[in-house]
């Protein structure tokens, strides 16, 4: 953030004010909105240098608040506002969003799962609000790459290279703490390239889930397989090819 940054609510009216927050705004990219349109979450400067995750009513209220030092951090709400993920980037790492993932509840603030360790760079909640699909890449970048530049990873990344970058896809069950592999080593499309990596901006427009949460859509090609649209349930059974195509999304609807 600047020291010009601030964070503001602009109601879609013709008297419209813009509703000014006090605080200054943490590292993030994109706010998230409960589905009801009643609470707002973003990230907030704190003491220290340090960050947190603000969760408040539209007419600014605080809910909860989660620390999370002096990370780069991505977050989302689950679809009946009761939960919340935040990706936090290692700190001293603050140039990617890559790090590690957890998950809180909205009521009392109490985490309820997370995986760390792993360099885990978009999550996609379940229609559900019980699960959490998660995407991990090993990728690195020399610092002639980063050089001064703070964001998502996509943002250093040539379009031209992602077929280069292989990912891994996982399925926490939350409470669980045991994440189950859905497949390893797939090179996604170009075009799914992109939302994996500016996902906390897709969350709320376009979904991977299926609408009853038993399988995920992919695009891209697997390790052994053709390339185009794959179906990954996520209770283990075998994926399904669906055929040719470069990004495919679910519909919300059953």
């Amino acid at each position: 953030s600047t020291s010009e940054a601030r964070i503001a609510i602009l109601p879609l009216t013709d008297a419209g004010q813009a509703q000014q927050r006090s605080e200054r705004p943490g590292r993030f990219f994109a706010p998230d909105w409960s589905n009801d349109g009643e609470q707002i979450v973003y990230a907030v400067e704190s003491s220290g240098g340090r960050y947190d995750v603000l969760v408040t009513e539209i007419n600014g209220d605080e809910v909860q608040r989660f620390a999370v030092g002096r990370s780069l951090v991505a977050f989302a709400l689950s679809s009946d506002g009761s939960k919340l993920a935040i990706l936090r980037s290692s700190e001293g790492e603050n140039t990617l969003i890559s790090g590690d993932l957890a998950v809180y509840d909205i009521t009392s603030g109490d985490k309820l799962d997370e995986v760390k360790g792993e360099s885990i760079i978009a999550f996609f909640w379940a229609p559900d609000s019980e699960q959490v699909a998660y995407f991990m890449s090993s990728f690195s970048f020399n610092e002639e790459q980063i050089g001064s530049t703070s964001g998502h990873a996509a943002a250093l990344i040539p379009p031209t290279q992602h077929e280069n970058i292989a990912i891994q896809i996982a399925v926490l069950r939350v409470g669980s703490f045991a994440p189950q592999t859905i497949v390893s080593d797939f090179q996604m499309s170009e075009s799914l390239f992109s939302v994996v990596f500016f996902f906390d901006q897709y969350q709320r427009s376009d979904t991977i889930w299926s609408p009853d949460s038993r399988a995920i859509v992919l695009s891209g090609k697997p390790l052994l397989g053709e390339g185009g649209i794959w179906i990954y349930p996520v209770a283990g059974e075998q994926p399904q090819w669906i055929g040719d195509g470069d990004l495919a999304f679910w519909s919300w609807h059953k």
